[in-house]
């Protein structure tokens, strides 16, 4: 389980909670993410800059104050080095396994239809500074954020990443997490 001191010595890693404090250190965090997933082409539709417009401000700061989810900093030496952000959002209600009233094959023949119930952690993004990475400061930024699931009795945590995002993907997997859905995407 994830334990931290609060205080901290030299060179200490510290996960907590965001603070309105935090605000200009998570955009700047944020745009390097976006830019991260945009010059990657794993999402190329992210507005790199989008972190440091008004509505990009407006939004982390709503994230600061929602019931419903978290925003995470990780710090060393009282600098910001990485952040996560999650929320609760409600799982997606319905049948699985079911195109136009015919089933798909579902491997349980008795239970055709398969309904996914309950809310779910949606964890949103995790960033780390690159001098940072391969120390367990997003392993940490994750463990803190499944506790926070824990204590909203939250049996699930999801997110997605991109296919190519290989770090990422075992880093995931390291903690738990399992493919389960593949969405394909076509533009015209």
């Amino acid at each position: 389980m994830f334990s931290h001191r609060p205080g901290g010595g030299m060179n200490e890693i510290i996960i907590r909670e965001a603070t309105i404090a935090d605000i200009v250190d998570i955009q700047h965090l944020a745009h390097l993410l976006a830019r991260l997933e945009f010059e990657s082409g794993w999402a190329a539709e992210v507005d790199p800059q989008w972190a440091s417009t008004e509505a990009g401000i407006s939004f982390l700061k709503r994230e600061l104050t929602r019931e419903d989810g978290i925003l995470l900093v990780a710090t060393c030496d009282e600098q910001a080095i990485g952040f996560l952000g999650g929320w609760i959002r409600p799982e997606e209600q319905g049948p699985v396994g079911e195109v136009q009233g015919q089933d798909t094959n579902h491997k349980d023949k008795t239970r055709p239809w398969q309904v996914r119930q309950g809310p779910v952690g949606g964890l949103q993004g995790v960033f780390v500074l690159p001098a940072f990475r391969r120390r367990g400061v997003g392993a940490r930024l994750i463990d803190r954020f499944l506790e926070w699931c824990e204590l909203r009795n939250l049996d699930k945590a999801s997110v997605a990443v991109a296919p190519a995002n290989e770090a990422a993907i075992a880093l995931y997997e390291s903690m738990g997490f399992e493919a389960t859905t593949l969405i394909l995407e076509r533009q015209r």
